[in-house]
């Protein structure tokens, strides 16, 4: 195990469609904002692997592990009092669920929280079908359920490896203010232990 270098940094993580950039922009909370797949999508671009954000994980696992290793090293280099990481737990790959943080991506990064943002699968549906600036497969509301499952298995293995507290904040559709709330409150403490 590599050693873990200092982090002021919080996931923020749910499935395309959960709102997960929505809730914590709606938190309140000063952050440096950071989403990891366009970070990724950068560095796939200077690298000729990628010409749209939605190829990435449909690229050589390899290539995706290279990109993954270089955004973490990027966002922990990046400035910020408290910075905020807008990402994903799994990827859905044309292959099946692969982890969004393999080991020394997790390591890099030390996150000090994980926050998971949920919603009913109909309501990641629609937010999906509203979305035109990107393409999406098309998932039923099982394949979405599992998706969102796979994501809690995967952020309790990283917070076990980690020894991290998570946090799952419903998303209802059309009452962002609660899980807001609950988001401003973990950023708030795990803000107020670096400041």
């Amino acid at each position: 195990m590599t050693q873990n270098l200092p982090s002021n940094i919080i996931l923020a993580t749910g499935i395309p469609g959960a709102g997960v950039s929505t809730v914590i922009k709606a938190s309140g909370v000063k952050f440096t904002y950071l989403n990891f797949g366009d970070v990724m999508f950068k560095m796939g671009k200077e690298r000729g692997y990628v010409k749209a954000r939605d190829e990435i994980r449909k690229l050589k696992i390899a290539a995706q592990k290279e990109m993954q290793l270089l955004a973490a090293v990027e966002i922990q280099e990046t400035e910020g009092t408290l910075k905020l990481v807008d990402t994903h737990c799994t990827i859905k790959t044309p292959e099946g669920f692969y982890p969004g943080f393999p080991t020394a991506v997790l390591e890099r990064l030390n996150p000090r929280a994980i926050i998971i943002v949920e919603a009913e699968p109909k309501d990641v549906l629609k937010r999906r079908n509203k979305d035109k600036t990107r393409k999406r497969d098309t998932d039923t509301l099982d394949q979405i359920a599992e998706h969102q499952l796979m994501n809690r298995m995967a952020a309790m293995s990283y917070a076990s490896s980690l020894g991290i507290p998570i946090l799952i904040v419903e998303n209802e559709q059309n009452k962002i203010e609660p899980a807001a709330e609950k988001v401003a409150g973990i950023m708030k403490n795990v803000a107020e232990r670096w400041g």
